[in-house]
């Protein structure tokens, strides 16, 4: 993902945590899996959450989220 993010909508964000060492913000964000995307918007909320999108799906559901 982050080698593609000029091809993301403008105003993407990309965050990476490390799964195995922040089990606090697994539990707060309910990431079950390392393959899971969370969608958080501008005021830190989270809108969605996806389970291994496509880049395709996921450049949509951002593009929904900054709009």
């Amino acid at each position: 993902i982050n080698g593609s993010i000029a091809s993301f909508p403008k105003g993407t964000k990309i965050l990476q945590a490390n799964f195995d060492k922040e089990l606090n913000l697994r539990k707060k964000l309910g990431v079950p899996v390392q393959s899971v995307v969370v969608l958080i918007d501008k005021d830190g909320k989270v809108v969605n959450k996806l389970m291994n999108p496509s880049m395709s799906k996921l450049k949509l559901e951002i593009g929904k989220t900054l709009s």
